[in-house]
């Protein structure tokens, strides 16, 4: 008996491996063929058949040759039948059987913990969508797959932050006539009607197909179909209509779909008498043999077509492209968005805005919350901006997909989603926020007198409809002033300058702008009327070393314009002069005592004078004998190095100055070494130094015949290079190796 029962649950069990295995044959067939709906369902009929029987279960060990063939076959069955439900769109059922397969069969399919994470991101499961997606990065030895996750990680975290985002309105699903149990999508408005695609069924259909619609924006009778019926071929969708601003013309897509062997074109047909005509398909600028052209949106002028395709040319996946449409609205070229605006992964649906000349589309290539993402780009002199990603709620976890703006409330959009289906797209309404287009305001201040430009001018710019805080610019050396501001608002600009009148120019209101830079008129403004003021002014002339008030300056003020002396002062001990002043005048002011050098400085006065008395800085003379040496600090080299660094060049500038303000002196200047390295090495190389110093001074002005460059290598130490014991001294050597300058002669000479 128990042979015969053994025999018995063999032949069941060898019976149902065989069902099993012809099942998994036609899932594969539909599953190559991209036939996921039909492939699931004989996954799934290959697992119930292979564990049960009309004798009951029958359990993987019933059969002992057939133990691991058994596990392996149901791994294949659950891996199979989970990619079929993801390709379909089905996450909810894909996430299932994708962590059946991580939990037995992981080893065998390493890339099941992928999709089970991605599967969980779409089912809106996303703190343990991050927990997998870092498990199988940390796990996976193959880098492309890690690169992968770490894109979709980036997904997920995004995801995460934009839900935690407060929100002031959340997605709406449309409803009323307008929706249905098929997918309803790629909602356009044309002529006060909502025209879109559907593939719901009418009375005595029973297959699917889709087909475009019209339906009042109240949704409360039922939709039309948009009749076709010229067309003669049978079995085709028909979809994502976008009409021209007469809606005479319609662009549509059109596609076979037989076991998901799918091939779309893009075609035109036009309302005359009263009816559509036959579709025509648009020409191979637009339809590339061989590739899928689909998703039209024309612009209102009929002038522009922008598609979505896979042809040759793209970024890679389905790019997003336009053409250039002829008087009787067929392509005449056809261009690539190009990079900015297409990644190597696939782009749909675009939708453009000619008033602000913005791009919103759909993409799976940049970061966003997973699945399409709606992005939208501005078009900035024919460069497209960086894509920007509508956020939440525009977008989901989900894929998001076919935008529209509302056209009473820009802040209003439609879209078509799967977001809440495991099936199909349905229409929302979704806040929106449009980009802000921010252009840049050029303008000019001049005197309304001369014409000339106005230097110094403080200009603030309002903004009477945002009420933020106004901007401030002031007018370049040739009067030109700008402001980057958001195309809309309502300016004003105010501008002041001492000794002028201010003035206020209301700015007309910027709409439909063709250009980012926007001139402004000329500002010109009116001089107060001239006044004679005088001011007293004061300064203090002190030593440079000791920083002690000097008695006995020659102070002499001399008219800049003229080159007359005016007035001459001489200080007393306190080391201060004192000036009757005229405004807005350019004054010099020379200073010269014996053993200093004579130092000039200019000093101007403001043309509107607020008080009568004005400090001047403090001014310091430097004291120096002939042939006696003055050490110039920081200038400092690179090791057994001459050239000259920056730094040192702004102390050189001092030297520059006084041999200016000197016009009869002449001057040595030196370098000097420590004691470091042989003779001939540190005389050769405190002379290129010295020369270095002196080339620069004399790029400044100063006439060759009144400086010499001289190096004295170690020859003449200022501290000991080393200790009497021999120990070395640093800071002995630091001080030896340096850069002086004395005076030679006093007259020229």
């Amino acid at each position: 008996m128990k042979k015969l029962t053994f025999i018995l649950f063999s032949l069941i069990a060898a019976s149902a491996m065989a069902q099993t295995r012809a099942l998994m044959t036609r899932a594969d067939r539909a599953f190559d063929a991209k036939d996921y709906v039909t492939a699931a369902y004989y996954y799934s009929k290959g697992l119930q058949n292979g564990t049960t029987s009309n004798q009951g279960t029958v359990p993987y060990f019933s059969v002992r040759p057939g133990k691991r063939q058994n596990f392996t076959q149901t791994g294949y069955l659950d891996y199979r039948l989970a990619e079929s439900y993801r390709l379909d769109h089905n996450y909810t059922l894909a996430q299932q059987y994708y962590g059946l397969v991580v939990e037995k069969y992981e080893t065998e399919y390493p890339l099941a913990r992928f999709w089970y994470a991605t599967c969980l991101r779409a089912n809106n499961r996303i703190d343990d969508a991050i927990n997998n997606l870092q498990l199988f990065i940390n796990t996976s030895k193959n880098k492309s797959d890690t690169d992968v996750a770490q894109k979709e990680l980036k997904n997920c975290l995004f995801a995460k932050a934009q839900i935690q985002e407060p929100i002031t309105a959340n997605a709406q699903q449309l409803t009323g006539n307008i929706s249905s149990s098929g997918s309803d999508f790629a909602l356009s408005i044309n002529n006060g009607k909502y025209w879109f695609s559907s593939s719901r069924t009418a009375a005595g259909e029973s297959k699917q197909v889709n087909h475009i619609y019209t339906i009042l924006p109240d949704k409360v009778a039922k939709p039309l179909r948009v009749d076709l019926t010229l067309d003669k071929r049978r079995g085709l969708h028909y979809g994502t209509p976008a009409l021209d601003v007469s809606g005479k013309r319609m662009y549509l897509t059109i596609w076979a779909d037989e076991m998901h062997t799918t091939g779309a074109c893009i075609y035109l047909s036009r309302f005359t008498n009263n009816r559509w005509t036959t579709p025509q398909k648009l020409n191979s600028f637009v339809n590339a043999a061989d590739y899928n052209s689909m998703q039209p949106f024309v612009t209102a002028d009929g002038k522009f077509l922008y598609y979505a395709s896979n042809r040759m040319g793209g970024q890679g996946g389905t790019d997003i492209w336009v053409s250039e449409l002829d008087n009787d609205g067929m392509p005449i070229n056809t261009i690539n968005l190009g990079s900015t605006v297409n990644s190597t992964a696939d782009e749909q649906a675009p939708y453009y805005n000619e008033l602000n000349r913005s791009l919103v589309y759909s993409s799976k290539g940049f970061v966003g919350m997973g699945d399409f993402d709606l992005f939208e780009s501005l078009n900035n002199g024919g460069r497209w901006g960086t894509p920007k990603n509508l956020g939440y709620p525009c977008n989901s976890t989900r894929a998001d997909i076919h935008f529209y703006p509302d056209q009473n409330d820009e802040h209003v959009a439609y879209i078509s989603s799967d977001r809440e289906s495991d099936c199909c797209l349905i229409l929302y309404s979704v806040p929106y926020k449009p980009i802000i287009r921010q252009i840049l305001m050029t303008g000019l201040v001049v005197d309304s007198i001369t014409s000339k430009p106005l230097s110094g001018t403080t200009l603030n710019l309002s903004d009477s409809l945002s009420q933020q805080p106004g901007k401030i610019s002031t007018t370049s050396a040739n009067g030109k002033y700008s402001f980057t501001v958001p195309e809309k608002g309502i300016y004003s600009i105010k501008a002041q300058k001492e000794g002028y009148y201010t003035k206020t120019m209301t700015l007309p209101a910027f709409k439909n702008l063709k250009n980012d830079t926007i001139p402004i008129p000329v500002i010109r403004l009116k001089r107060y009327p001239p006044k004679l003021v005088i001011v007293n002014s004061s300064g203090l002339v002190i030593d440079c070393s000791t920083n002690k008030p000097l008695a006995g300056v020659t102070v002499t003020l001399n008219d800049s314009t003229s080159r007359q002396t005016i007035t001459t002062f001489i200080t007393d001990a306190t080391g201060t002069y004192n000036f009757t002043l005229q405004a807005n005048r350019l004054y010099v002011l020379k200073l010269e005592k014996e053993g200093y050098f004579i130092k000039a400085i200019t000093l101007s006065t403001p043309k509107t004078i607020l008080k009568d008395t004005m400090d001047n800085p403090v001014v310091c003379l430097q004291e120096y004998e002939v042939d006696k040496p003055i050490v110039i600090d920081n200038i400092l080299y690179d090791f057994n190095k001459a050239v000259l660094k920056p730094e040192a060049k702004i102390v050189l500038d001092g030297l520059v100055s006084i041999l200016h303000d000197n016009p009869k002196i002449k001057v040595e200047l030196s370098a000097h070494t420590d004691s470091f390295g042989p003779d001939q090495t540190n005389n050769v190389l405190s002379q290129k130094r010295a020369q270095s110093c002196v080339d620069y001074i004399i790029s400044k002005g100063i006439s060759r015949s009144r400086i010499t460059a001289k190096g004295y290598g170690k020859t003449r130490p200022i501290q000991p290079n080393s200790f009497d014991d021999g120990r070395d001294n640093p800071a002995g050597r630091r001080q030896n190796r340096r850069t002086e300058f004395k005076v030679l002669s006093e007259n020229g000479v």
